[in-house]
C-alpha cells in the first residue's frame, strides 16, 4: 500500500517537472486542401497558357507549365511524419537543429487543418528578430504526451500570446509554411 502511494507521488512529481530531453513524433499539419482551389488554379493556369500560346511566348509558357506542376506537387503532398527532440538549448526536427536562443518565446495556436475530425494544436516558436520566420512545431496526438511537451516548452522558453505578431506576419508565415520552408 505504501509503495503504491510513493509511486503515485513520483508520477505526480515527474509530471510536474519534465525530464530533458523530451522526444516525440507527430504528423505535420499540411495546408488545408480544398477541391475548389485546385479547380480555380487549373482554370487560371489553362487560361494563362492559352494566352501565351496565342502570343507565341514559348519560353514563358514553359516556365508557367513548370511552375504549375511544381505548385500542384508541393500543395498536394501528404503530411510528413516528424521526429522532435527538445532539450534546454536546442530543438531537433528530424535532422535539422534549431537553437532556442534564436527564439524569444513560444505560443500555441489551433491549426487551420482538420486532421481526423479535430483541429490539432501547434506550437509556434517566435523569432527574436522582428522579420525572422517563426517555426511551427506539431504536437503528438496523445493528450498526456502533449501536456508533457507543453510543460517542457514552459521550462525552456517563456509563453507569449503573440496576438500582434500573428496578426502582422500571418501572411508571410502561412506562405512560408505552405511552401514548407520552415
Amino acid at each position: 500500500m505504501t509503495t503504491a502511494v510513493n509511486e503515485s507521488k513520483k508520477e505526480k512529481n515527474s509530471n510536474a517537472r519534465p525530464v530533458l530531453p523530451v522526444t516525440w513524433r507527430a504528423i505535420e499539419p499540411g495546408p488545408h486542401k480544398r477541391w475548389w482551389w485546385y479547380v480555380a488554379f487549373i482554370i487560371v493556369m489553362v487560361w494563362l497558357m492559352s494566352f501565351l500560346i496565342l502570343l507565341h511566348e514559348w519560353f514563358v509558357l514553359a516556365c508557367v507549365v513548370a511552375a504549375t506542376v511544381s505548385i500542384l506537387v508541393i500543395y498536394g503532398r501528404a503530411p510528413r511524419q516528424m521526429a522532435y527532440r527538445l532539450d534546454s538549448q536546442t530543438l531537433t526536427v528530424n535532422k535539422q537543429t534549431l537553437q532556442l536562443d534564436d527564439y524569444r518565446a513560444f505560443t500555441t495556436q489551433t491549426a487551420r487543418v482538420v486532421v481526423d475530425g479535430i483541429k490539432p494544436v501547434i506550437v509556434i516558436l517566435l523569432p527574436r528578430r522582428r522579420l525572422g520566420f517563426s517555426s511551427q512545431i506539431a504536437l503528438p496526438e496523445n493528450v498526456d504526451e502533449t501536456t508533457k511537451v507543453l510543460n517542457t516548452f514552459w521550462e525552456v522558453l517563456p509563453f507569449d500570446d503573440a496576438k500582434d505578431y500573428l496578426a502582422d506576419l500571418r501572411f508571410l508565415d502561412r506562405f512560408a509554411h505552405w511552401l514548407r520552408l520552415n
